[in-house]
């Protein structure tokens, strides 16, 4: 009797235009991750797949209450047997075949994932571990897809324990008020962290939590079925057509979440809530491709991830072939899992909730932690290839933003002081010496620490990421980026006029003639002739203003960058025997050169020394991505702390000669 009646439930919450718009959410990822042209924003697919998930369990939730129908208990066992299964079963059977071509760091990195995915925590492991989805360590991250799931997992275990405490019988009222308060609260939060943090924003519950909270909305108030069916076709294409548009304006370098993202849920909650099952829009989605692919879309978004990493990961060039390959191998791998497993264990009487949990939660945690605990002690299996891989890996094992705890910020700790315990070179030098700029100064510690530690010299690491150490600068992709970073500049400033260091070292993702990021007033500089003139100043001014405090600057130009061949490519040469030629285009940044050279021509050799390590690793035309066995990078545009160290060592050899 209560199969029948909760079956009953289903049925009232089942639309099958619903289905068909899981089926556009997940086209749409698939095709953004594939790098499919003018898709790039496809990843608002995830988006959609929130808003979808917030107005089903809401009304799944509602109908059941009002049929005094809902257990709590019978909530979570059956959303851990709808998740649970298909997840685990792509998870270790990724970890078994990607065993087989991921290097021993990387490999352990996957094992610690499936711990956090078994913990229903896979979010906050991709948020304190990898960047987003365009970054060059995504492509050896199979299972950066599962943060998602983890938020709908954390969703799925508050939003009905909110609903019981707030729902009364005959009202909605009390619940909506509070839903919304907290949609506007968290789009509003979403928004703001855009300016200090991608990764907390992008990743974690809270900057989300707006998305399937308008779902909850709708799934409360109800669907309003449209009687106009001229006004239900234009809403219906309409909203559709919406969604498109995002997909194809956005790209990685949109701000997202926060209000983008707000525009596409607003737009899934529109064709949600007002619809018309005779509109082109709803007959559209129940056409049978979509309505197969809306209902497969759970399984196919576990399987397209591991899919694209495997690419990804194991060839240098990707073309046409591999990319046809590896499309219909994830839909292959999804229809099998749905049809094998989803549908198995879904519905399964059999499986009781204590075997529920037992199979689902407690079997995989265990397992998990076993697993990486083994690959701890094996140090990632390096048997599986030479000795040079592990020797090139090890290179790039120690961070230069992580080595010394606080001393390199992020930009929300923009106020943040210069820390006694942040010292690198001769820490009981008689010479002091400051470092200052972005992360692309913080690369450069090693290379310091081996100066200073020739020249008695300790220098403390004062940096913050996404901010180049010019004073009165307003640099940033936002107002508000701007001011924090000027404010940590002024900070900067203040400290060298009232200690004095004897040399200050500066470095920095110094911009471009396409640079976006340089303000005068609040408003981004177009005009390249404007831009030029006007970072020459600021830079000239900084240098003067260091200048009257300290004895020395040693300005340091920024390395290579060319993103079409991966930093990892040394590695993947040495574990599959390739005749990959692992160099980079030297490409100098014309914009910058021709202000060093006027800079430099402004102040003598004592004061000012221009250092560019690009002559550590480049012959000119080309740069290596490894010196004999140290990794010269760890991603796109950063280089590795052994190989700073390294550089340091060669100047001191050329500038001893």
């Amino acid at each position: 009797m209560e199969r029948k009646t909760e079956m009953k439930a289903m049925q009232h919450c089942y639309r099958e235009d619903v289905d068909g718009l899981r089926a556009i959410a997940v086209i749409l990822v698939i095709l953004a991750h594939f790098k499919a042209p003018f898709f790039e924003g496809g990843f608002i697919g995830v988006d959609v797949f929130f808003v979808i998930s917030g107005f089903v369990i809401s009304k799944l939730i509602l109908t059941q209450r009002s049929n005094e129908t809902f257990s709590l208990t019978s909530f979570y066992i059956k959303r851990v047997k709808r998740l649970a299964p298909a997840l685990l079963v792509m998870v270790y059977l990724t970890l078994i075949v990607f065993g087989f071509i991921l290097s021993p760091l990387d490999l352990i990195k996957s094992i610690e994932g499936s711990l956090w995915i078994s913990a229903y925590l896979a979010n906050f492991f991709h948020w304190l571990n990898y960047g987003g989805y365009f970054s060059e360590s995504a492509s050896s991250a199979p299972f950066l897809h599962t943060w998602s799931l983890a938020i709908e997992e954390q969703f799925y275990l508050l939003w009905p324990l909110l609903f019981l405490a707030l729902h009364r019988e005959g009202s909605h009222k009390l619940l909506l008020v509070v839903v919304s308060l907290f949609v506007a609260i968290s789009a509003f939060v979403s928004e703001l962290s855009l300016n200090f943090t991608f990764g907390a924003s992008y990743y974690l519950l809270p900057t989300r939590a707006f998305e399937l909270g308008i779902g909850c909305i709708v799934g409360i108030v109800g669907p309003r079925v449209l009687r106009n069916r001229l006004l239900a076709d234009f809403v219906s294409l309409g909203s559709l057509t919406g969604l498109f548009v995002f997909a194809v304006v956005y790209d990685e370098t949109t701000r997202f979440p926060g209000l983008n993202a707000l525009y596409v849920c607003i737009l899934t909650a529109i064709f949600i809530s007002q619809y018309n099952n005779k509109s082109l829009g709803y007959r559209l989605l129940c056409l049978p491709i979509f309505q197969s692919i809306g209902k497969m879309s759970y399984s196919i978004y576990l399987w397209h991830w591991p899919v694209i990493t495997w690419v990804n990961y194991r060839y240098e060039n990707v073309g046409l072939y591999l990319v046809s390959t590896a499309t219909v191998l994830t839909l292959l791998l999804g229809y099998l899992s749905w049809r094998f497993v989803e549908n198995s264990v879904r519905h399964n009487k059999k499986i009781s909730n204590t075997l529920s949990i037992s199979l689902f939660i407690i079997a995989p945690l265990i397992f998990s932690i076993a697993l990486y605990q083994l690959s701890i002690i094996s140090n990632g299996f390096p048997q599986r290839f030479s000795e040079r891989v592990e020797i090139l890996e090890s290179s790039r094992v120690i961070k230069s933003n992580e080595l010394r705890g606080k001393c390199h910020s992020a930009l929300k700790s923009y106020n943040s002081l210069p820390r006694e315990d942040c010292l690198i070179g001769d820490k009981d030098g008689e010479k002091r010496g400051l470092l200052i700029g972005d992360s692309h100064a913080n690369h450069l510690v090693g290379f310091i620490d081996v100066l200073g530690k020739k020249a008695n010299i300790s220098t403390t690491d004062y940096t913050l990421d996404q901010c180049v150490p010019l004073f009165g600068l307003q640099w940033g992709t936002s107002y508000s980026r701007a001011q924090a970073c000027k404010m940590r500049n002024e900070l900067a400033e203040e400290y060298i006029i009232e200690h004095k260091p004897d040399v200050v070292y500066m470095g920095g993702s110094w911009p471009n003639f396409g640079s976006e990021s340089i303000l005068i007033d609040g408003v981004i500089i177009d005009d390249v002739d404007t831009k030029y003139q006007y970072f020459k100043q600021k830079l000239h001014d900084t240098l003067n203003s260091i200048l009257q405090h300290s004895s020395k600057v040693v300005l340091f130009k920024d390395t290579a960058f060319y993103s079409q061949i991966k930093p990892s490519c040394p590695i993947k040469k040495a574990m599959y025997s390739l005749s990959t030629t692992c160099e980079i285009p030297y490409l100098e940044n014309e914009m910058m050169a021709d202000i060093f050279n006027e800079i430099s021509a402004k102040f003598s050799t004592q004061e000012l020394e221009i250092i560019d390590t690009k002559e550590f690793y480049c012959n000119g035309e080309f740069c290596n991505l490894a010196i004999e066995n140290t990794l010269v990078y760890i991603d796109e545009d950063h280089i590795t702390y052994e190989a700073s160290k390294l550089f340091g060592t060669l100047y001191l050899k050329s500038n001893s000669r």
